[in-house]
C-alpha cells in the first residue's frame, strides 16, 4: 500500500453529527441575520425618531419664540404707547379743562343767582381774575423734585397751563397767568412762579381797547406794581375767534343767521368740530384754537421769547346754545411746554426699548423726536 494515500484520508464524520452541526449553524446564522436587521431598524427608526423630534423642537421654538417676544412686546408697546397717550393728555388737555371749568363754572353759578351778573364790571372782572389765581396757583404748585428742563431753561413745575381769562366781544377782558420767575425772584433751583394779572375795562376805539397789565404775587394773587399797558383787540382773540368760528359754522350748517357778531377767524383755527345738530342755536361745545403767538414775557428778561401756543375755549352761553353767545373763556397752553413732556416720553420709550433689545433702538433726532 502507497503511503501517500494512507495520509490524504478523511476522517470520517458521523450522519447524525453533520446533520445537527448543519441545524445549528443554519440557526446560528439566522439568530445572528435577523438580530442584525433588527438592529439596523432600530438604530433609522432611532435616528430618524431623534430628527422628527428636533425638527418639531425648532417649529415650536419658533412659535414659543413668537408668543413670548414678538406678540409680547407687541402688546407691551402698545401699552407703554397707551401710557404715553394718557400721560400727554393729563398733562395738557385734562388742566386745560379743569382751568376753564373753574373760571366759566364760576361765572355760570353767579349769573344764576343774579341775572345782572355778566361778568364785565369792574369788581366782576375782579371776581373772575381771582378765580383763574386759584385755579393756576394749584396747577403750578412747586415741588422740590421737580428739577430743570434738560434744555438749561427754566424749570417747569405743574401743568402747561400759562393763562386763564375771559374776554368779552365788546372789549371787557380780564385774566390771570403764570410765568416762571425772572433772575432777580430765582431761589434755588425750583423757583415760585411769578403772577400777571391782565384787566381791560373797555370801551373800544376803532376796535382795539387798552388792556392794563400788573405783576402779582404769585402766592396770594395780590397785585404788586404795573408793568405796563397793551393794545389789544377782541377780533384776534383766539378764544373769541374760535368761539364764534364754531357758532357760525352751525349757523350756517343749520341755514340760519348766527346772532352773535361776525368775525374771520384767524389762519389755522381748528376746523375739526363737524356740526352734529341743525339748529341754528347748537348747544355750546368747547373747541382749541388755532396755534397762536403767546404773548411774551412781561418781565423780558433773557429768553423771554413766548413762543407758540393753543388756547382752549368755551363759550360765555348763560342759556346753554350760541343763541345768547357774549364771551369766551380761554385757557393757554405753551407748546414749548408740551414739547418738553413730549420728548421726556419719547426719552422714557427708549429706554424701555432699549432695555428689550438692543435691535429696538429709539434714536432722538430731529426727525423722530
Amino acid at each position: 500500500e502507497d503511503p501517500s494515500e494512507k495520509g490524504c484520508r478523511l476522517p470520517s464524520i458521523p450522519f447524525c453529527a453533520g446533520v445537527v452541526a448543519a441545524v445549528m449553524v443554519s440557526v446560528f446564522l439566522a439568530c445572528v441575520g435577523m438580530f442584525s436587521l433588527v438592529d439596523v431598524f432600530t438604530l433609522r427608526f432611532a435616528e430618524n425618531e431623534f430628527q422628527g423630534c428636533e425638527t418639531r423642537v425648532d417649529i415650536r421654538q419658533g412659535l414659543i419664540d413668537t408668543l413670548a417676544h414678538e406678540s409680547v412686546t407687541t402688546q407691551q408697546l402698545n401699552l407703554w404707547l397707551q401710557a404715553m397717550v394718557a400721560e400727554i393728555k393729563g398733562f395738557v388737555a385734562t388742566p386745560a379743562d379743569r382751568a376753564v371749568d373753574a373760571v366759566l363754572g364760576s361765572m355760570m353759578a353767579e349769573n344764576h343767582f343774579d341775572r345782572r351778573w355778566t361778568g364785565r364790571t369792574d369788581r366782576q372782572r375782579s371776581e373772575i381774575a381771582y378765580r383763574a389765581w386759584i385755579e393756576l396757583s394749584s396747577q403750578w404748585q412747586c415741588s422740590p423734585g421737580c428739577g430743570n428742563r434738560s434744555d438749561g431753561s427754566s424749570s417747569l413745575c405743574g401743568a402747561p397751563v400759562s393763562e386763564l381769562f375771559a374776554t368779552f366781544p365788546s372789549g371787557e377782558y380780564s385774566g390771570f397767568a403764570m410765568r416762571d420767575a425772572p433772575a432777580e425772584h430765582v431761589l434755588g433751583h425750583c423757583s415760585a412762579p411769578v403772577g400777571i394779572w391782565r384787566d381791560c375795562s373797555g370801551p373800544l376805539e376803532d376796535g382795539v381797547a387798552a388792556v392794563a397789565v400788573w405783576e402779582a404775587e404769585g402766592a396770594t394773587g395780590a397785585t404788586v406794581r404795573p408793568i405796563r399797558s397793551e393794545r389789544w383787540s377782541p377780533t384776534t382773540d383766539p378764544a373769541l375767534s374760535a368761539q364764534e368760528a364754531l357758532a357760525a359754522a352751525l349757523a350756517a350748517e343749520a341755514g340760519a343767521t348766527t346772532t352773535t357778531t361776525t368775525v374771520v377767524a384767524p389762519v389755522g383755527v381748528a376746523a375739526d368740530f363737524a356740526p352734529s345738530r341743525s339748529e341754528a342755536a347748537s348747544q355750546a361745545r368747547r373747541v382749541w384754537s388755532g396755534l397762536h403767538a403767546m404773548r411774551a414775557n412781561e418781565f423780558g428778561f433773557s429768553g423771554s421769547w413766548a413762543g407758540v401756543g393753543m388756547t382752549w375755549t368755551a363759550p360765555v352761553a348763560y342759556c346753554g346754545d350760541y343763541s345768547c353767545l357774549s364771551g369766551a373763556v380761554g385757557a393757554s397752553v405753551n407748546l414749548k411746554d408740551v414739547s418738553f413732556l413730549c420728548w421726556r416720553v419719547w426719552r422714557q420709550l427708549q429706554t424701555a426699548l432699549i432695555g428689550q433689545s438692543e435691535e429696538a433702538r429709539v434714536e432722538l433726532t430731529p426727525d423722530t423726536s
